[in-house]
């Protein structure tokens, strides 16, 4: 599309490994980013999920976020970001999460982090890759 403004999507149908691999849940997103800056360092994204859940009701929820890539040596960024969660029907507080990407080549490594001041705060650490 261009740097200002770009455009993906994602169907991720997750299965009970405890029940005979039995399916749970279908989260599919919806993303949206694009350049802040000429350079395209300072950048904005959003998620939009949508949660279709086996015997539950089904959740829509928004991400957004700030970020901004820092260059090292031999091709080689780290991405810091942070921004808020909440759902689309605000019937909960807003949560801020945060993390940052840390990016070779076609490979990143990423460590992200919201509810982090809850009972149960959740963190993922993740690898990804572009073929």
């Amino acid at each position: 599309m261009s740097k200002w403004f770009n455009l993906g999507a994602e169907v991720t149908p997750s299965f009970n490994l405890n029940d005979s691999f039995q399916f749970s849940y279908l989260t599919s997103a919806l993303y949206l980013n694009g350049a802040l800056s000429a350079d395209g360092n300072l950048f904005w994204c959003t998620n939009t999920w949508w949660g279709v859940n086996k015997g539950a009701d089904n959740t829509f929820s928004n991400y957004e976020y700030l970020g901004y890539t820092l260059h090292l040596k031999n091709g080689r960024s780290i991405t810091p970001m942070v921004g808020a969660i909440h759902s689309w029907k605000f019937d909960k507080d807003a949560d801020v999460a945060a993390g940052f990407y840390f990016s070779q080549g076609s490979w990143n490594l990423y460590v992200w982090g919201n509810d982090l001041l809850k009972s149960h705060p959740r963190l993922v650490i993740g690898l990804d890759f572009a073929l």
